[in-house]
C-alpha cells in the first residue's frame, strides 16, 4: 500500500513536487532493502512483484538503483521462471 500511495501521488497531475519528494524519502528504506536483496527477490514467486512495483512506482533515482542492481545478474533472470 505504501508503494501504491506513492505511485498515486507521483502520477497526480496536480501533485505538489514536495509531496512526491517526501514520499520518496519515506520509502527509501524499502528501496534500500530491495537493492540489497534484489537477486533473491527477483527470482521469488512474490518477491518479483515487489521489484516490479518498485520500478513502476519510484522516483527516477530509486528506479535507477534497482535497475542497476538487476543488470548485474540479468542473465540469471532470463532463465528464471519469475525473472520477468
Amino acid at each position: 500500500q505504501v508503494m501504491s500511495s506513492f505511485a498515486k501521488a507521483a502520477a497526480n497531475d496536480n501533485d505538489d513536487g514536495d509531496l512526491a519528494s517526501s514520499l520518496s524519502d519515506q520509502v527509501q528504506f524499502i528501496i534500500d532493502d530491495i537493492v540489497l536483496n534484489a537477486k533473491s527477490l527477483s527470482t521469488h514467486r512474490y518477491g518479483c512483484r515487489v521489484v516490479q512495483r518498485a520500478i513502476e512506482s519510484c522516483v527516477e533515482s530509486q528506479k535507477n538503483a534497482v535497475l542497476e542492481k538487476i543488470l548485474t545478474f540479468h542473465e540469471k533472470l532470463a532463465m528464471d521462471q519469475y525473472g520477468n
